[in-house]
């Protein structure tokens, strides 16, 4: 009974996946995102050509084109690396493991791994609840670590895989240095997969903790913000037309309704459990310890 129970939900899960891949929703968003993308990376490149043409070196004009439109950027790796499925985010952190100082690295030497993930990624949520950021929260530099942090965190809960990959990227990199306060700013951690440093200071330790803390009691109230950072995904509905854009619509008008928690910028549903809530809770502390450790760090390097 219990093994045909089991391949039954096998079988509803394939058709489910079927039918969310075949969905004209799916190929519009897609095709959307792609379109941001494609908009992102042109004007990146013209922003290093005009600095060239200025005289400036060829690296710095990589790094300031991307700090120019960090906010952007990192709003649509939060989309991307919230809604594709975590095989193709496993596959994609494979490839791209070194987005640069400033994302550069995504542009001009990882782009057709961007575009995989684009082609895997969903309109809906499949694996986490967590809302990607918008273009303003993401600017800030200590709502994008603690996103990152809750965003590694929670994925690493839901498949050991991608613990087991985190820990093993942050092995690697202490082992060369890529996380010393004294590598260079091409080799140190990028804070855009502040998963990697989580795992540094151990993934599973974190997880254990969170869960312990979990059984033991609830999380103490999250403080209320008097604006609301950032939201799912606002624009994932445009450039559709017909009935799916009215659809996008009316889930993203859905999901607005429902009432939401805010903490560090971090937008979470009020039915996540104890052991996410105290995962958000941590990797709060922990973002705001690693962009105090990168401030001091820069400051050490200007002297």
């Amino acid at each position: 009974m219990i093994a045909g129970t089991t391949a039954q939900d096998a079988q509803l899960e394939d058709v489910e996946a079927l039918r969310l891949e075949t969905a004209p929703e799916t190929r519009n968003y897609r095709h959307f995102v792609r379109r941001v993308w494609e908009l992102q990376r042109a004007g990146f490149q013209g922003a290093v050509a005009d600095a060239i043409e200025r005289g400036v070196e060829p690296e710095t004009a990589r790094r300031e084109a991307a700090q120019a439109i960090r906010g952007d950027l990192r709003a649509l790796m939060s989309e991307l690396l919230t809604r594709a499925p975590t095989p193709a985010i496993l596959d994609f952190l494979a490839v791209a493991r070194t987005w640069g100082d400033a994302g550069e690295d995504l542009f001009d030497g990882h782009q057709r791994a961007v575009v995989a993930l684009i082609e895997s990624a969903y309109p809906t949520p499949t694996w986490t609840e967590l809302a990607p950021l918008d273009h303003v929260a993401a600017e800030d530099e200590q709502a994008w670590a603690a996103w990152s942090a809750t965003w590694g965190a929670t994925l690493a809960v839901s498949d050991p895989e991608a613990a087991a990959f985190f820990q093993r990227v942050a092995k690697e990199a202490k082992a060369s240095s890529e996380l010393s306060t004294e590598a260079t700013p091409k080799r140190r951690w990028a804070p855009w997969i502040v998963a990697a440093a989580v795992a540094g200071l151990g993934v599973t330790a974190l997880v254990v903790f969170a869960r312990r803390r979990g059984r033991e009691r609830r999380p103490p109230p999250m403080p209320e913000w008097s604006v609301q950072a950032f939201g799912g995904a606002p624009r994932a509905h445009q450039g559709m037309s017909g009935r799916a854009s009215r659809g996008a619509e009316a889930e993203s008008r859905k999901g607005r309704e429902r009432p939401m928690k805010i903490f560090d910028g971090v937008q979470i549903q009020p039915t996540f459990g104890p052991m996410l809530q105290n995962i958000l809770a941590i990797a709060s502390i922990l973002g705001g310890t690693l962009i105090e450790a990168d401030r001091h760090r820069k400051e050490r390097l200007a002297e």
